[in-house]
């Protein structure tokens, strides 16, 4: 969805532009995609969430990235004036167009950075014919 069109700068406008505007996709997990012959690599950002709060699943052909992003735990909670820094979950889900064994699968969790390799089955590598010359 794109982005309301309409700005303004009056803060009741803007506030109303907000509330009833689509959602955004600013707290959506960034995942790059990527292929080559024989696997699909996913590389998703997952800043400040612990290895033991992530789970990659597999069901059928669905690839599910799962997260918890935990509160920071901080005994002077009042002395905050801002906090944008939140708890949440997140779950992004992919179609695999091709067969998946799970046990496959390799995933690894370094700086924030997930890095799930799918992959491909023999039959779906693509490979050169060589062309034979009469």
């Amino acid at each position: 969805m794109s982005p309301n069109p309409v700005v303004s700068c009056h803060p009741f406008e803007k506030l109303m532009a907000d509330i009833f505007s689509a959602p955004s996709d600013e707290h959506l997990t960034k995942v790059d995609v990527k292929e080559n012959r024989h696997a699909l690599v996913f590389v998703a950002e997952l800043p400040g969430i612990n290895d033991k709060d992530v789970a990659v699943e597999l069901d059928g052909r669905t690839l599910t990235i799962c997260g918890h992003r935990q509160p920071e735990e901080d005994a002077d909670v009042d002395s905050y004036v801002h906090i944008e820094r939140d708890s949440r979950d997140i779950r992004r889900s992919f179609i695999v167009d091709f067969p998946v064994k799970p046990e496959c699968i390799q995933a690894q969790l370094a700086d924030g950075l997930l890095t799930i390799v799918v992959p491909k089955p023999v039959a779906h590598i693509c490979r050169q014919i060589p062309i034979q010359i009469l």
